[in-house]
């Protein structure tokens, strides 16, 4: 069995943390989903004009990663065929090559 400390100072370069690291800490006392006291909270709205709709501001943690939309986002639908429903979601992705929390 490993044991594991931290965020400690460090002397002379003792200590380096990665984002995991804290990541794994956050996500010890915040809880993925959607947070309710930032924003639209991602409030969907109908601009009125074909298939479009304007996705609100909003912050979401996931495991330990947080997304914001600081400003409202347009999304287009036009291309998708009519009786396809879209599906608007985030999603967390730790790749090497490919780490970001994203809008799709």
């Amino acid at each position: 069995m490993a044991f594991h400390s931290g965020f400690f100072d460090s002397r002379g370069l003792d200590r380096t943390y990665t984002a995991e690291d804290f990541t794994m800490y956050l996500s010890s006392f915040i809880c993925n989903g959607i947070l309710d006291s930032y924003g639209d909270n991602f409030n969907l709205t109908s601009t009125g004009e074909g298939r479009q709709v304007i996705v609100g501001t909003g912050k979401a943690w996931i495991n330990g990663h947080y997304f914001v939309i600081d400003e409202p986002h347009l999304m287009d639908f036009a291309g998708v065929a009519r009786f396809h429903i879209p599906t608007i979601y985030s999603y967390h992705n730790i790749l090497r090559h490919f780490r970001k929390c994203a809008e799709c």
